[in-house]
């Protein structure tokens, strides 16, 4: 014979499950008749039902008394049994705020935006054992780590290295450049088999971990590892109003792991706040959400960003919509943290959602992290749509649509992201700059030294309508180590600018595949300034030159190496490699480079064309390969008679050595290599150098 339901829950002695349903006696018997609310996936505890009272059940949800008792004795109660916390529609808060805590393995769930929690405050929070010193260094991708790990079976570790990834301590491994802001790589391992000797992990670990400190290390002499107990559960259906004023954020996740928060509006009322902050948390993840931040007044940092993940790893949000704050959606690091020594976030990112109105950007990432990712988001009315810093970043499919026509930056590519990035597949209309590339950040010359070229890349978007240039690389630091990045096959349509414009120092840049369309009065489809070493410029198509634009504008001074501090004399190949395809938008015609430089000059017979200064316009030579020669140096300059390549009519590779100009004899003026070819343009004759590298002397006229 089934069990029957009992008239009032007081009138059960113990928890019982009748039927599907999961029955739990309140606290106080004979009092409260309200039946608890079950799930028929679980133990449900609907909140009310801790209330002590009929009528205070209706003043806690009415916003007339403290909730905080009522949560809490709910929330133990399903703690005792993995349950879910049941939060039926209304108000829930008074005055300055309140605050919950989140049991681990506990859920909390409500009525969606009908059940609203007021000004509070609510924390899920892990811990962590105490340091255990590495015994001996590991390496990179070590699977087997050398600490005393009898125990440690199974369980989760929190790895963190004495080295400070904000620094060239850290060699290939650099993250940021700014060693005072201390962070240590690290990361969380699971171990497979812990002995008394080692723990043998699941996996090889990201990072390697020495056991010898860095000049910037401070106090931490060793790698060290912690055991982790996480914290888990979920909040889901619910709506956080306005916060407590003793905090900064609604929800604060920390050594938290499988978290879910899902489906859930955060109103920040205007008032400065994190909608959610994840803390050295583990595959955490919001879903499905509204996160409203500050409208007004909006401060700078990251104190008014809705949804923020610090040295956390593998967290995301998907499915967001994200309105106002500073930053939308805000990846970073934890700076000195003499606890847990901060560490990168590695592989968080925000896929399928969108951010509206932001001040700064909708979707960021800071250096000192790893392999951040925005995929498949849309922004409109933010000031930046995405802004990338850290090293292995991508955007991928992103829509970006500017806060009013020619204002913001569509993608801004900065600090460590210049050197290991890519931007694909998006769509960015109506800003200021489409994709900006800017790293006037030093600190990376060691690191840019080690990697040699540069892994970043912007290919096959979409960017039309500008008001200066589709993909820019801005004014860079000084430097002869900086590498710069791929730019190919992308559609740029009606810049008012340059579609394209590459500026001093960001040597390596290729710009080739690239489909350009309609160049204005005075500009150009590509745009390069002087001193780059080795810069690519392929076959680019480009449409729709005005009569006075240019398909490829090259350097603007009559030098194209001038800076001879940076590129000394064994550093001045400067290769620069012009193929682009221009059609002529009035005839069709396709022609081959067009440079606007007065003091342009053709390597010697390159397609049968002798040398010239007078200008390349539409009616110069009519080649679809060539490398044009303009890297005469001033008057003065020592040894910069660099090399060009090109290639024949049968596409094999030549060398030419480029003559050099000045105003007077070359023992007067330049200190050149054998070899180098020099004019003295004030009477036209010219000279080879065939003895003395390194010395004024041995020029000769051919």
């Amino acid at each position: 014979m089934a069990q029957e339901r009992p008239e009032k829950i007081s009138d059960l002695d113990s928890p019982q499950t009748i039927g599907q349903d999961f029955l739990v006696p309140v606290a106080d018997p004979g009092v409260d008749t309200y039946k608890v609310v079950v799930s028929r996936i679980g133990p449900r505890f609907n909140v009310l039902n801790y209330a002590g009272s009929e009528q205070r059940a209706k003043d806690i949800s009415s916003g007339q008394a403290d909730p905080t008792a009522a949560f809490a004795a709910a929330l133990a109660a399903a703690s005792s049994v993995g349950g879910t916390v049941y939060v039926p529609h209304g108000t829930y808060g008074t005055g300055a705020g309140w605050t919950a805590a989140l049991p681990s393995g506990v859920s909390l769930e409500g009525d969606g935006d009908a059940s609203i929690l007021v000004n509070c405050y609510m924390s899920a929070t892990g811990s962590a054992g105490g340091e255990i010193a590495f015994a001996a260094p590991a390496a990179k991708g070590a699977s087997t780590i050398s600490i005393p790990a009898t125990g440690l079976t199974g369980s989760w570790l929190r790895l963190s290295s004495c080295i400070n990834m904000q620094s060239t301590d850290a060699g290939r491994d650099q993250l940021g450049h700014d060693p005072s802001a201390a962070g240590f790589l690290g990361e969380f391992v699971q171990v497979l088999v812990g002995s008394a000797g080692s723990a043998t992990l699941s996996g090889g670990t990201v990072w390697p971990y020495s056991n010898t400190p860095g000049g910037d290390s401070g106090s931490f002499t060793t790698s060290v590892a912690r055991a982790v107990t996480f914290h888990s559960g979920s909040i889901r259906k619910v709506k956080f109003l306005g916060k407590n004023s003793a905090q900064n954020q609604n929800i604060q996740a920390t050594l938290c792991k499988g978290l879910v928060i899902d489906d859930v509006t955060f109103d920040s009322n205007d008032i400065t706040n994190q909608c959610v902050r994840f803390l050295y948390c583990l595959d955490c993840h919001v879903r499905d959400s509204r996160l409203v931040g500050k409208r007004t007044s909006v401060p700078a940092g990251s104190t008014a960003n809705p949804f923020v993940m610090l040295s956390s790893q593998g967290c995301t949000g998907s499915g967001l919509s994200v309105y106002y704050g500073n930053q939308g959606v805000d990846i970073d690091c934890m700076p000195n943290d003499a606890t847990y020594r901060g560490g990168p976030s590695i592989g968080c990112g925000v896929v399928n959602s969108q951010a509206f109105d932001c001040a700064t950007d909708g979707f960021t990432s800071h250096w000192g992290c790893y392999g951040s990712f925005v995929e498949n988001v849309r922004t409109s009315g933010c000031a930046r749509g995405v802004r990338l810093r850290d090293r292995g970043s991508s955007v991928r499919g992103a829509k970006l649509v500017s806060s009013s026509a020619g204002v913001g930056i569509g993608v801004l590519v900065d600090n460590a992201a210049t050197m290991d990035s890519e931007v694909t597949g998006c769509e960015i209309v109506g800003f200021l700059e489409g994709i900006q590339y800017d790293h006037s950040a030093t600190g990376y010359a060691t690191l840019e030294s080690l990697l040699g070229n540069s892994l970043a890349s912007a290919h096959d978007n979409k960017i039309r309508d500008c008001a200066d240039h589709g993909i820019y690389l801005a004014t860079a630091y000084t430097s002869a180590t900086m590498v710069g990045p791929r730019i190919v096959d992308n559609d740029i349509q009606n810049c008012t600018d340059d579609a394209i414009q590459v500026n001093s120092y960001w040597n390596g840049t290729v710009v080739d595949r690239n489909r350009i369309t309609t160049v204005p009065t005075t500009m150009g489809g590509v745009r390069y300034n002087a001193n780059i070493k080795r810069l690519y410029i392929g076959t680019n198509h480009i449409f729709g030159v005005n009569a006075t634009g240019f398909a490829v504008i090259g350097a603007g001074s009559a030098s194209f190496m001038t800076d001879a501090v940076t590129f000394p004399a064994g550093e001045a190949e400067a290769f620069l490699y012009i193929a682009p395809q221009v059609t002529d938008a009035a005839t069709g015609f396709v022609f081959g480079s067009v440079i606007r430089d007065v003091t342009a000059q053709l390597a010697p017979r390159v397609f049968g064309f002798g040398p010239t200064t007078a200008p390349l316009g539409t009616s110069g030579p009519t080649v679809e390969r060539a490398t044009w020669g303009i890297y005469q140096p001033l008057s003065g300059s020592t040894g910069l008679g660099p090399r060009i390549d090109v290639r024949d009519a049968s596409n094999n590779f030549r060398t030419y050595q480029m003559t050099m100009r000045g105003t007077g004899t070359p023992e007067a003026a330049v200190i050149g290599n054998i070899g180098d070819e020099y004019m003295d343009t004030a009477t036209g004759n010219k000279y080879r150098k065939t003895s003395g590298t390194g010395t004024n002397t041995g020029w000769v006229t051919p």
